[in-house]
C-alpha cells in the first residue's frame, strides 16, 4: 500500500513487542542479514536504537529467567530429599519402638508353627490387640506415604524397592491378614491396591517349593500397580533370581 503523500509503500502497523519478538527469534537463528532486512522493512531507522535497546534488555531477561528455573528446580529437589529423610526418620523411629517394646512387636512377629491366626488374633487380650493395631496402624501409615511418595515422584524408584521388601515381609504375615481385613476400607487408593493385590499375589504363590516366590509374587503386583519395571524385575536386577526361575 503507497502513502498518497509520499508515494512511498506504508509499513503494517507492528507493535513493539511483536518487533522484539521477531527480531530475537532471528537473532537467535543466527539471521543477522535478514534482521537487517526486517527492519528496513517494518521499521524507520529512526526507531531501530530505541528497538535495539528492547532488544538487549529482552535478552538481558532471558538468563535470569533461567536461573530462576535452576535454582526453583534445586530448592524442589532439596524440599523433596528433606521430606523423604523424615519418612525415614520416621522409619527409624518405628525400629527404636521395636526395640524398646519386643512385646509389642512379638505381637505380630512372634509366629507360632501350625497357628491358626485368625483364632490366634481374636484371642487375644484387650490390651494385646489394642496394642498390636495401634503398632500397625504406625506401619500402615508409613507405607501409605512411602507408596504416595512414589507416585508423585519425592521417592526414587531403588529407594522405594527396599520399602517394598518391608511390605512384603508385613503382607505375608499371617497375623497382619487377619487384621488387614478388618481395617482395609479405612485405606484408599494406592496403599490398599498394593496389600489387596500383593496378598493376593502372595496367596497364589503360597504352593511354590522356591523360597522368594512369595516375595516375587508381592513385588510383581506392586510393580503392575506403579508400572515399574524396577520393581517387577526386582529379583532378577540385584541377581537373587535367574530370568528363567522370575
Amino acid at each position: 500500500m503507497l502513502n498518497e503523500t509520499t508515494g512511498r509503500r506504508k509499513r503494517p502497523a507492528l507493535s513493539t513487542l511483536a518487533v522484539i519478538t521477531a527480531v530475537t527469534v532471528l537473532l537467535f537463528a543466527g539471521m543477522a542479514a535478514p534482521i537487517a532486512l526486517f527492519l528496513r522493512e517494518f521499521m524507520s531507522w529512526e526507531a531501530t536504537t530505541t528497538l535495539i535497546a528492547g532488544v538487549v534488555t529482552f535478552l538481558s531477561l532471558v538468563p535470569l529467567v533461567i536461573g530462576y528455573i535452576k535454582n526453583s528446580e534445586a530448592e524442589q529437589e532439596m524440599a523433596q530429599r528433606e521430606i523423604y529423610q523424615r519418612l525415614e526418620l520416621a522409619s527409624i523411629e518405628l525400629f527404636r519402638f521395636e526395640c524398646a517394646h519386643p512385646e509389642v512387636a512379638a505381637l505380630l512377629w512372634d509366629l507360632q508353627d501350625g497357628e491358626n491366626a485368625t483364632e490366634h488374633v481374636a484371642t487375644l487380650s484387650f490390651t494385646d490387640g489394642y496394642a498390636l493395631r495401634a503398632y500397625l496402624f504406625q506401619l500402615l501409615n508409613l507405607f501409605e506415604m512411602a507408596t504416595r511418595f512414589r507416585s508423585i515422584g519425592i521417592m526414587d524408584r531403588e529407594a522405594f524397592g527396599s520399602w517394598v521388601i518391608w511390605m512384603s515381609d508385613v503382607a505375608a504375615n499371617p497375623r497382619f491378614q487377619v487384621i488387614w481385613d478388618e481395617v482395609r476400607t479405612n485405606y484408599v487408593g494406592l496403599l490398599q491396591r498394593t496389600f489387596n493385590d500383593g496378598i493376593a499375589a502372595i496367596g497364589r504363590a503360597a504352593t511354590d517349593p522356591e523360597s522368594s516366590a512369595q516375595e516375587r509374587a508381592f513385588f510383581h503386583a506392586v510393580g503392575e500397580i506403579f508400572d515399574c519395571d524396577t520393581i517387577r524385575r526386582w529379583h532378577v536386577e540385584k541377581g537373587l533370581v535367574t530370568p528363567e526361575a522370575a
